[in-house]
């Protein structure tokens, strides 16, 4: 039985009509979200970097909340230094 040689398929039977796949209408469009193509973009931000804007930078007016409400939390190796104080000497 390992001598049998196996035919292959006919050519006609791979050009079938219903074995093509086509793209999806509902594929997302990726470039909808830019402005154009990543040339128009490499092109866009090179401008930027050679020659940048020169506006006055934007100023900070906002001042922190002054309440009791913010809680101070302690370091994370002050935290660690009492958890193995308390483990080797417990009070």
């Amino acid at each position: 039985m390992a001598n049998l040689l196996i035919p292959s398929p006919d050519d006609d039977s791979r050009k079938s009509p219903g074995t093509q796949i086509q793209p999806s209408n509902d594929a997302p469009h990726l470039n909808d979200e830019t402005d154009g193509s990543m040339w128009s973009s490499l092109v866009a931000n090179l401008r930027d970097f050679v020659r940048p804007d020169r506006s006055a930078p934007l100023k900070l007016d906002s001042k922190p909340a002054e309440n009791d409400l913010i809680i101070e939390e302690e370091g994370v190796f002050h935290s660690l230094w009492g958890s193995i104080r308390d483990v080797f000497f417990p009070a």
